[in-house]
């Protein structure tokens, strides 16, 4: 099936959360409760045919600096949309003049750790006990030239 991209609207954000398929987050905690917040960048979902496979974007944090982050579902595992993400990123970088966007990545997510790297995210360390359940994450980047 042709995968396709689209800008990533709220309703996205319900119909993927609703869908109780996502198999992991890069970074994508709070995305739900901050809408508002990550409009403020690019936002994109991945369809296969009509059905929501995944979504991804970097949020603007200040000028030079974005947080990435992806929701995927298992259907997005092998499929080309994950290519479609990886060029996603790096136009984002370059169109928005980030020197870096950062992600952060729950160190138990082995599946996450290696997506992120594949995009181009290198480990910057270990977060011990980062969020409100005490769980370990990896602070992430990917530095522009």
């Amino acid at each position: 099936m042709k995968i396709s991209l689209e800008r990533l609207q709220p309703a996205h954000l319900l119909e993927i959360h609703n869908s109780g398929a996502i198999e992991g987050q890069l970074g994508a905690d709070q995305v739900y409760d901050n809408w508002q917040l990550y409009k403020n960048g690019d936002a994109f979902v991945g369809k296969s045919g009509s059905k929501i496979i995944a979504a991804a974007g970097v949020m603007d944090m200040w000028p030079g600096v974005g947080e990435g982050w992806a929701m995927l579902t298992p259907d997005a595992a092998g499929l080309s949309v994950v290519r479609k993400f990886k060029e996603m990123f790096d136009l984002i970088l370059i169109a928005n003049n980030y020197h870096r966007i950062q992600a952060t990545v729950r160190a138990d997510f082995v599946k996450g750790i290696r997506f992120a790297q594949w995009l181009g995210f290198e480990s910057e360390g270990l977060m011990k006990k980062f969020d409100q359940d005490q769980n370990d994450f990896i602070r992430m980047a990917k530095i522009g030239r």
